[in-house]
């Protein structure tokens, strides 16, 4: 069994006042050479008040037999998955908010890059554009977004999506894939960015974004994967607010380790992201003792402090 690694793309990681903690992984499959790499990209972006996080898997060309032809769509997932991040935070810097409109904002920011990119290397002479999306711009993309108590998920492509429990395999969704605007035969009309959900955050404990190899997993445990996205309290260590640097850990030994003798050998890559809402915040910490001294004050009761190290007066 291929080990998971954290193969982040991270375009900000700073301090983050959300009361929510992200951390995410990716697995290779056993590619037809050993030498291939995995075609799955995973990028974040944390500050203060945004937690972005975008999944992409890249789509094997279709033009070529040959084995070379599996390891080539890494590129399109790795730029599809940071061109997202870029332009949603365009997206905000200029409205300030998210709304439905994001997605069309976002589809068409990044059709005209990889428009831009396939110019660059057509020379007008040898007609490969096709060729070129193909080989090198088939990918799908997940992403999700928490920025000023709303949150938002969307797709292009096929994966799976976790939010709050609620599973939701991509695959009979997919709709329409970024390469099939791209291609000069398709002539596609329709949107490629589709919203699977959004809401506000006072409600929201977690979301899980991956790509389709992550369903292999949940087959075979419905039960302790949605374990990994709600319950929080099963781990010694702290979770910090923003990227978590122990998720790995956390992973392995509770859920990966009782499959490693099981696994089978011919998934496919696999990488997720998971924001989870923290089960004990500084600003829950902070109510409780707030309302500790109320009920002491109104209810003339000693402080926990006094008790022990006092004697109370009578």
């Amino acid at each position: 069994m291929h080990e998971f690694f954290t193969r982040f793309v991270v375009l900000k990681n700073e301090k983050t006042g959300l009361p929510y903690t992200v951390g995410g992984l990716t697995q290779k499959g056993p590619h037809f050479g050993e030498d291939q790499n995995n075609q799955d990209a995973m990028s974040i972006l944390v500050s203060e008040n945004i937690i972005i996080a975008v999944v992409c898997d890249g789509c094997s060309g279709g033009s070529d037999s040959s084995s070379n032809t599996y390891s080539y769509n890494e590129f399109a997932a790795q730029t599809i998955s940071v061109l997202a991040i870029k332009y949603i935070q365009e997206y905000i810097k200029k409205e300030d908010v998210i709304n439905d409109d994001i997605a069309l904002f976002l589809e068409d920011h990044l059709l005209s890059d990889l428009e831009k990119m396939i110019t660059i290397f057509d020379n007008g002479i040898l007609n490969i554009k096709d060729y070129l999306v193909m080989e090198l711009f088939m990918s799908t993309v997940i992403i999700s977004i928490i920025y000023k108590g709303k949150w938002y998920v969307l797709h292009g492509g096929d994966g799976v999506v976790i939010i709050d429990d609620n599973i939701t395999n991509l695959k009979d969704y997919s709709g329409i894939y970024i390469s099939n605007k791209l291609h000069s035969k398709n002539g596609c009309d329709s949107n490629i960015l589709k919203i699977i959900g959004k809401g506000d955050t006072s409600n929201l404990n977690h979301i899980l974004i991956a790509t389709d190899g992550i369903y292999d997993f949940i087959k075979k445990d419905k039960e302790k994967f949605i374990s990994i996205c709600s319950e929080l309290e099963n781990r010694s260590t702290n979770y910090n607010k923003g990227y978590d640097e122990k998720f790995l850990r956390e992973f392995n030994k509770r859920f990966v380790r009782q499959w490693e003798k099981k696994e089978r050998t011919d998934h496919d890559d696999r990488t997720f992201i998971l924001v989870r809402r923290l089960p004990f915040t500084e600003e829950a910490k902070l109510n409780i003792t707030q309302a500790k001294e109320f009920i002491n004050e109104k209810c003339d009761i000693p402080m926990e402090e006094t008790t022990k190290n006092d004697k109370v007066n009578t």
